[in-house]
């Protein structure tokens, strides 16, 4: 097997696992505070990985102050990312914010570009936005569509929303920069995930009434797969894939994830393959393809600016 296929998969592998979180999230929404929704699975994506962070903490304070400000700065990120995702839940539904979330991998190749100068070809910027395109048909077709729908404007959860879409793909961009300094990808995750459970919490104190749910299988299977398998597992594979490939190609894997959220109720329950559903898809998957394709025919395009 290539390498440059191997890492794909592994990708692939990332987005896969992460694709029912939308699911999971819907199935456990009503039962939990989304403040307290987002220390559980950080803390538990921390402590799934604490063990690295523990091994690395004297290296990472040893080897200067370059790889601890960018451990910061990442954190800081997934923080800002993290507590104004829920924030504008708060104030539109879910649909709406998802709108804003299809920048996200449009803006990990222009940060990629600015802070690592990795060098962006027109035709796999191409991908991603063909990738983009289709991913904003699977997500907005059906909204519009709805019956009786109210095409409003939520002006704040408009604004946290945008703030949200552009910080975690800086946080992604920023973890990648932290590698570089031989900080572990574990150890990396584990800080950041920690320290926005800690945000959260703080949140969830001050903001709330503080009352705690009553947990049940269902819930802690659901937590545990958000906080271990997603924000776990599933992101260090993306991040490690990352130290292979090129940003086009991770961002058109997280419209791939997108994908593989949608198809998911017509494998398990049955749901008929919309139009938009077929468009979409095929969409994404030839976004996939160019970023993809453009990689095996010129790699020399993809290293870094000297």
């Amino acid at each position: 097997m290539k390498k440059q296929t191997k890492w794909l998969l592994v990708a692939f592998a990332g987005a896969a696992l992460a694709a029912p979180n939308p699911m999971v999230i819907h199935l456990v929404s009503n039962d939990i505070d989304p403040y307290m929704l987002n220390v559980v699975r950080f803390l538990l994506a921390g402590l799934v990985f604490l063990p690295y962070l523990l091994k690395d903490l004297r290296a990472i304070l040893r080897r200067g102050k370059k790889g601890l400000k960018w451990l910061l700065i990442a954190t800081s990120s997934l923080v800002v990312a993290g507590t104004t995702y829920t924030m504008a839940l708060a104030q539109a539904p879910a649909s709406y914010i998802a709108l804003f979330g299809l920048v996200s991998p449009v803006m990990i190749v222009a940060f990629a570009s600015l802070i690592m100068r990795e060098r962006i070809s027109k035709r796999a910027f191409s991908g991603v936005v063909i990738a983009g395109m289709g991913a904003f048909i699977l997500a907005a077709v059906p909204l519009l569509a709805a019956d009786k729908v109210e095409l409003k404007i939520y002006p704040l959860a408009t604004f946290l929303a945008v703030v949200s879409a552009i910080g975690y793909p800086f946080y992604v961009v920023a973890a990648k920069e932290v590698t570089r300094f031989r900080i572990h990808v574990f150890s990396v995750i584990s800080f950041s995930s920690l320290v926005t459970s800690l945000a959260s919490l703080g949140i969830w104190f001050v903001a709330t009434d503080r009352s705690l749910p009553e947990p049940t299988p269902v819930m802690l299977l659901a937590l545990l797969f958000m906080g271990v398998v997603v924000l776990g597992i599933s992101r260090s594979l993306s991040f490690f894939s990352y130290k292979h490939l090129s940003s086009p190609v991770l961002s058109t894997m997280f419209y791939l994830e997108s994908l593989l959220a949608v198809m998911l109720p017509v494998v398990l329950i049955g749901e008929k393959v919309s139009f938009e559903m077929l468009i979409g898809g095929l969409l994404i998957m030839l976004g996939v393809y160019v970023s993809g394709h453009h990689i095996r025919i010129h790699p020399h395009h993809h290293a870094l600016k000297p």
